[in-house]
């Protein structure tokens, strides 16, 4: 009768061993991610030093400030002329103002315009005889240097006009929504990130906002209409952390009621935050 041999204890070709070898060896690699589980940064660190023959340069301190960068207002440059820096509210920007923009570049500075990551835009090397007629012209009353915080901070994905994601109508439902704010809240001092996403991808980085909405649907009374999630407390920088999502599926006629209570109270919260880190 013929005998059975199990796999355990039957012998391996000699070609299998090396293959065993090279895996353990890739597994404690500290290239795989069971290796650098193992041993965190330093282990990778040591292992590229080593492979470079040489000692690695630390990285230092993060000279990152918790001051936000936007770039809005005016600024002086180090070659001594100035840069203005203005709000495109909710990032949608005609081609007569663009056009106009580019006169106002030719006309005081040096023919440059910059885009910001904010959707804002920004007019360099003006000389300081000049800066005082560009802050008068009258396309910086539409696109303002001197915003009130509500608008200065607030970013909108391009919403349903462009993009088959979106779940609602972005630009045109939070630009009303947050100029009518910022009228009722005009002497509010504090920053204020406000931005919105058309749905769960997130163009609008609304987990890194102060408040931030993701657009989606709901169904109210058998009819199915635009609606968002609220998340807080998110912010990139030196300290990243997402924002965590307190509320779901809120129409928009119900939105001007909770946004300026968020808004009345974030300012509060973000203090009592700060004492408990």
């Amino acid at each position: 009768m013929p005998t059975r041999t199990s796999p355990a204890s039957s012998t391996l070709p000699s070609r299998a061993a090396p293959r065993t070898a090279s895996a353990r060896r890739a597994r404690t690699s500290p290239w795989c991610p069971r290796g650098r589980a193992s041993g965190g940064v330093a282990r990778v660190r040591a292992a590229v030093e080593e492979a470079c023959g040489r000692s690695l340069e630390p990285a230092g301190e993060d000279a990152r400030g918790p001051n936000r960068t936007d770039h809005v207002g005016i600024y002086r440059q180090k070659d001594g002329r100035s840069f203005v820096g203005v709000v495109v509210p909710g990032g949608r920007v005609t081609g007569a103002q663009l056009a106009e923009v580019a006169r106002l570049a030719d006309t005081y500075g040096s023919g440059e315009v910059r885009f910001t990551t904010e959707q804002n835009l920004i007019i360099p090397n003006i000389s300081d005889p000049g800066l005082r007629e560009l802050t008068q012209e009258p396309l910086l009353k539409e696109l303002p240097y001197n915003p009130p915080e509500i608008l200065r901070g607030f970013v909108v994905c391009t919403g349903i006009d462009f993009c088959d994601l979106a779940l609602i109508d972005t630009k045109a439902r939070a630009l009303p929504m947050t100029r009518a704010l910022a009228a009722r809240l005009a002497d509010r001092k504090e920053p204020l990130r406000m931005h919105w996403s058309g749905c769960p991808a997130g163009c609008g980085n609304h987990q890194l906002a102060d408040i931030g909405f993701e657009g989606t649907k709901v169904r109210v009374n058998d009819k199915v209409v635009e609606a968002v999630d609220v998340w807080v407390g998110g912010r990139s920088g030196p300290e990243p952390r997402p924002g965590q999502r307190i509320m779901e599926n809120v129409p928009l006629s119900d939105l001007p009621e909770v946004l300026e209570y968020l808004a009345r109270f974030f300012p509060k919260q973000r203090v009592a935050r700060a004492r408990t880190q």
